[in-house]
């Protein structure tokens, strides 16, 4: 009983952290759609007067003394200095959504520490960087670093990301480096739990993906059963052989299929013309009739008029002789 409490309690405590990066996560995302949004109704302002700038500039017939003051009187100065007021950069990869999670999760540093202390997080095959930048950050949330080490890995850190690193780093800005660093590592983090990249030793919602597969031991006496079952070969070798004959096999009756059909036209277009269909054999049409003379018949209009009696939920429509007849005198 205290053993599956454990397990639980571990359980528990992983998701939260889960939960709590999943949300910061999401509210940042949410911040910034907001701004691309008001980014978008600036963007329309610029582009209308990109439909009066160009055929202005690119008129022969107006003299160049004239053009600044032609462009004023089209647009009108409100409008002018309406745009130039404010500046227009252009956007990051990610939107601006790092550097908006940086600035709203103090809280979600303040818990890390403890949970990289806590937690004993594995990486499976192709995390080895990521587990080492896991190991680092947590040295440095132990040891109370602040910078973090010239050969700290960063090759987990997605591409929509990584221009904040590689500013930082070249201006020697070393606490927005950390900071920045710091986000990817945990976001890396998440993301490996939840595609089972990394995992938690323990856990029964993160255990390591492996364990549910066969041993080398386990699978050995299976093996032989199991390929006759499925008709596959037990060798890799026997596998790909057979595979290839499959794939020569496939490709020499498109070939009958589609010779003296496909060809060029005068014009080097390629002409497809519609496949016969394929034949259906005689035992499927038995089948058919078979099958349907196993359904009991059912007489459309009888049951129609048992439902109107059992619902009166129908009723048919009057005839045009029924509309036009006259009412009889009161």
């Amino acid at each position: 009983m205290a053993a599956q409490s454990a397990v639980d309690l571990l359980d528990e405590v992983v998701a939260l952290f889960d939960r709590a990066v999943s949300a910061r996560e999401s509210r940042t995302k949410t911040k910034t759609d907001e701004a691309l949004v008001e980014r978008a109704k600036k963007g329309e302002t610029r582009q209308l007067l990109m439909d009066v700038i160009p055929p202005v500039l690119a008129d022969p017939s107006i003299p160049d003394e004239q053009v600044g003051g032609l462009l004023r009187e089209r647009i009108g100065m409100s409008r002018l200095r309406e745009t130039v007021a404010g500046e227009w950069r252009p956007l990051p990869k990610d939107h601006g959504r790092l550097p908006a999670m940086h600035a709203s999760c103090s809280d979600l540093r303040q818990f890390t520490p403890n949970v990289l202390a806590t937690i004993d997080f594995q990486g499976g095959p192709g995390t080895a960087d990521l587990m080492a930048a896991v190991a680092i950050l947590k040295k440095l949330k132990t040891g109370g670093g602040r910078k973090v080490p010239e050969d700290a890995p960063t090759s987990f850190v997605p591409a929509r990301y990584a221009d904040y690193l590689d500013k930082a780093r070249k201006t020697g800005d070393d606490t927005s480096f950390r900071h920045y660093w710091e986000l990817c590592v945990i976001l890396g983090l998440r993301h490996g739990l939840r595609s089972g990249d990394i995992f938690v030793p323990g856990s029964r919602r993160y255990a390591d993906p492996s364990t549910y597969l066969y041993t080398p031991e386990q699978w050995q006496p299976k093996q032989a059963a199991f390929c006759t079952l499925a008709g596959k070969p037990a060798t890799a070798a026997d596998a790909l052989a057979q595979g290839e004959e499959e794939l020569h096999t496939a490709l020499a009756e498109l070939e009958k299929t589609l010779a003296g059909a496909v060809r060029l036209d005068g014009d080097d277009n390629l002409v497809i013309p519609k496949l016969t269909a394929e034949d259906v054999p005689a035992e499927d049409g038995e089948l058919k009739d078979e099958l349907a003379g196993m359904l009991p018949f059912a007489p459309i209009a009888s049951l129609l008029i048992e439902l109107d009696v059992r619902t009166g939920s129908w009723t048919a429509p009057p005839t045009p002789e029924a509309v036009n007849r006259p009412s009889p005198p009161s």
